[in-house]
């Protein structure tokens, strides 16, 4: 069995999903599946305070996302997505 990438494991927004988009996938967001449906939430400076790197492991990284409204999630990356997230924040 695989280990879940990509998906927040804790948190507010836990069994979200973290997809990557834009023309040159220089966008990020969160969806979350909840009770009134399907949310998108953007992964950029406007919405996130700050994240925090884990741990970090062959093709897989923790990180911890803080929210500016408060919430937090803990989210387990791809390098790939790791690199696009630190390329956001820089």
């Amino acid at each position: 069995m695989g280990v879940a990438c990509n998906n927040v494991i804790g948190g507010d927004y836990k069994n979200g999903d973290i997809k990557v988009k834009g023309l040159r996938a220089d966008k990020m967001i969160l969806v979350t599946h909840g009770l009134l449906g399907k949310k998108e939430i953007p992964i950029d400076k406007s919405t996130v305070s700050k994240f925090q790197i884990n741990t970090q492991q062959y093709q897989q990284n923790n990180v911890t996302i803080y929210f500016k409204d408060g919430k937090k999630s803990i989210c387990s990356v791809t390098n790939d997505t790791l690199n696009k997230l630190q390329a956001i924040f820089s």
